[in-house]
This record gives C-alpha cells, sequence and structure tokens, in this order.
C-alpha cells in the first residue's frame, strides 16, 4: 500500500497543478498500468512466438513430406532406368553367353568323342582291369576310394577270368578283328 503525505502544490507535467496527494495516487495507478501493460505485452509476444512456431513447424513438416515424395519419386525413376538397363544388359548377354555355351558343350562332346577310343583303352589298363579294354560299359571312376568299374560288373570281372560275358565294342572298334580280347 502506498503511503500519501500531504504536501502544497507543484507543477507537474508541464502548466498543470496537482498536489502531491493526487500525484502520488496517479503514479500508483501509472505503475499498476505499467505492469498490466507488461503483461499484456508479454503474453502477445508468447502468443505470436508460439504461432511463429506452430507454424514453422507445419512449414517444416510440409517441406520434409515433399522432400520425402520428391526422393521416391527419384528412386522409382532410377530403379525404373536402371531394371530396364539391366534387363537390356541381361538381354545382350543371353544373346552372347548362349551360342558361347552351345560351342563350348559341343567342343566338349566332339572331345569326348574323340578321346574316348584313348580312355577306353588306356584307362582299363592302367587301373588293372585289362578285360575292360575297349568295351563300352567300362566306367573306372573312383568314389570314396572305392573303383567302380562298370554297371554289369562293380568291382570288374572275376579274378582269372579272361572274357566278360556281358562285354560290347565301341563303335570305332572294328568288329570284324576282336584286337582288344586276343592280346591281353
Amino acid at each position: 500500500m502506498t503511503e500519501i503525505y500531504m504536501l502544497p502544490e507543484f507543477t507537474c507535467c508541464g502548466n498543470l497543478k496537482v498536489t502531491e496527494t493526487e500525484h502520488v495516487k496517479r503514479e500508483g495507478a501509472d505503475m499498476e498500468d505499467w505492469q498490466r501493460e507488461f503483461y499484456k505485452v508479454l503474453d502477445e509476444m508468447t502468443e505470436t512466438v508460439d504461432e511463429f512456431v506452430q507454424t514453422l513447424m507445419r512449414d517444416v513438416n510440409k517441406a520434409a513430406d515433399e522432400f520425402v515424395d520428391f526422393s521416391e519419386s527419384i528412386a522409382e525413376q532410377i530403379e525404373q532406368t536402371i531394371a530396364s538397363e539391366i534387363d537390356k544388359f541381361d538381354e545382350q548377354m543371353d544373346d552372347w553367353v548362349e551360342p558361347m555355351l552351345q560351342a563350348i558343350a559341343l567342343f566338349e562332346s566332339v572331345l569326348g568323342q574323340t578321346t574316348e577310343p584313348v580312355s577306353q583303352t588306356l584307362e582299363p589298363m592302367l587301373n588293372e582291369h585289362s578285360v575292360c579294354i575297349g568295351c563300352r560299359h567300362y566306367h573306372g571312376q573312383s568314389y570314396n576310394g572305392v573303383m567302380f568299374v562298370c554297371a554289369m560288373h562293380p568291382y570288374g570281372v572275376a579274378e582269372g577270368d579272361l572274357t566278360c560275358p556281358d562285354k560290347e565294342s565301341h563303335p570305332w572298334i572294328p568288329k570284324s578283328t576282336d584286337f582288344f580280347d586276343d592280346h591281353h
């Protein structure tokens, strides 16, 4: 509470004469007005800052959404472009690789047929299966350390047999002479 003292008149605010009592009352009112005005400005400033932050956040969110949409659009375009180029490259590779694979398969087949007389003659001798020399059924491969001679005689003919009842000559061996059977 403001204390009021009675003083003589004095000139305040130009030519206006007021008593000290009136001046003190007016100063108290001015002080209350100032505080009210300050809080009012502070509230308005808080509201303005709040509105600014909300608008800023909306704009930032909108920009982020637009950026995400733009990024997805670019990613789709890149994916479509790359996918179509990869498909084209794949087709070109198929056009180039397929004939090469066919040529390699043909070469292997021809090489196998060309070397068959040698392998069907030498391998039985080297694997100690002389009865099997020149037989079209001879397999002569080892599986887990066990020799598989042929389907009819997986372990070879019985020891001491000089002929095989299932022996069939290869087409490359002349049928008129049985050269391999005569020379054990």
